[in-house]
């Protein structure tokens, strides 16, 4: 079984990623695995025998997509592969749909959420769940949007969730103790529906100087300018630390106190679970796996990310009560040290692949 992916993730030409350590798992289970990704610059990595990676670059993402889709319909006309996998369900799906119709291959699409939502995103998302194959999803909660929402059939739908690097499963013992000064942090893509303006103006809203606390936020992308700006505006004193884009963020979760998310929509929220096996108390908005794997009041708090007020509070009861974040963070990394390896999830690929192809 040849298989040929339509990918975004530019991790995946970092050999030493998790994202390549799972191309090469892929790769070891399947005849043959090719990733192409959309990227600034031409790149080929060959991860083994049996996996690689094309990076096809462009000046603009117009560019990178036309050049994409010719590339790979130049591969698919070179080799015979023998289904076609996108993990997109805008406009890298569009090429990978008219690809599978011209070279009469299966199309599987990846949902792991839905962004930017304008109406010829959702024109074609739409088209493009009419006419996959098959649909995997990352979390329940997903399948039973596209169901309601979209109309698509469940049997067409599958839910694969994302599994967990062995790495994460030996952290150091934390310390729920009170520091000084107390560091909340959270990671994630700096655009706006991750709304870490709204982290912004709680944190300010519920804390003062006197109260000693950082907010350290991971993460790189367009809204950054926005989001200092906005610091500055608030409050300029305090502390908020832009960290940047960061490779291995396991110093800065092993240093956090707790974990703070408000995202408006997440299809599984890996961070989520990088915090739970660093065992961080989080506070979280209702997205991704929260209700799924972790439950609400037992192993995260979750308070709506519209009410600043009570997301407030649920900060000042993290801050305050080191018995809670205990009770938090413990129950939270059982939880998670009981899902699904990486290896386990990559088998599970390769079987609904096989399903797909009959």
């Amino acid at each position: 079984m040849k298989i040929l992916s339509l990918g975004l993730d530019i991790q995946a030409l970092d050999p030493t990623s998790q994202v390549a350590s799972r191309i090469r798992l892929i790769g070891q289970l399947v005849d043959f695995y090719t990733v192409i990704i959309p990227a600034h610059g031409d790149t080929y990595v060959k991860l083994n025998n049996q996996a690689e990676v094309y990076a096809i670059g462009g000046s603009n993402k117009i560019v990178q997509l036309f050049k994409t889709g010719f590339f790979t319909y130049q591969i698919l006309k070179a080799r015979h592969y023998d289904l076609i996998t996108v993990q997109d369900i805008y406009f890298l799906a569009l090429i990978g749909f008219f690809l599978s119709w011209f070279f009469d291959k299966p199309l599987e699409v990846q949902v792991h959420g839905f962004e930017k939502k304008t109406l010829i995103r959702l024109l074609i998302s739409r088209f493009i769940f009419k006419k996959a194959t098959g649909i995997r999803a990352v979390s329940h909660r997903l399948k039973k949007l596209l169901v309601g929402k979209y109309n698509i059939d469940d049997k067409k739908i599958y839910v694969i969730p994302i599994g967990i690097k062995d790495e994460g499963q030996v952290v150091t013992r934390r310390n729920y103790k009170t520091s000084t000064p107390f560091n909340f942090l959270t990671v994630g893509r700096l655009v706006s529906v991750k709304r870490i303006d709204f982290l912004i103006k709680a944190l300010t809203e519920t804390f003062s100087e006197a109260d000693n606390i950082i907010f350290n936020i991971a993460g790189e992308g367009p809204d950054r300018s926005k989001l200092e700006l906005l610091v500055d505006k608030l409050n300029p004193n305090f502390r908020v630390n832009f960290l940047g884009y960061q490779k291995n963020l396991n110093d800065e979760y092993q240093n956090a106190d707790a974990f703070v998310f408000a995202s408006k929509e997440e299809g599984w929220g890996l961070v989520l679970v990088e915090a739970a096996l660093h065992g961080l108390p989080i506070l979280t908005s209702d997205v991704g796996l929260v209700g799924e794997v972790l439950k609400p009041d037992e192993d995260v708090l979750v308070v709506s990310s519209k009410n600043i007020k009570d997301f407030g509070l649920g900060l000042r009861n993290l801050y305050e009560d080191p018995a809670l974040r205990e009770y938090l963070g413990q129950n939270a990394r059982k939880k998670v040290l009981n899902m699904p390896k990486a290896e386990d999830i990559v088998k599970s690929y390769v079987i609904a692949w096989q399903n797909l192809l009959g």
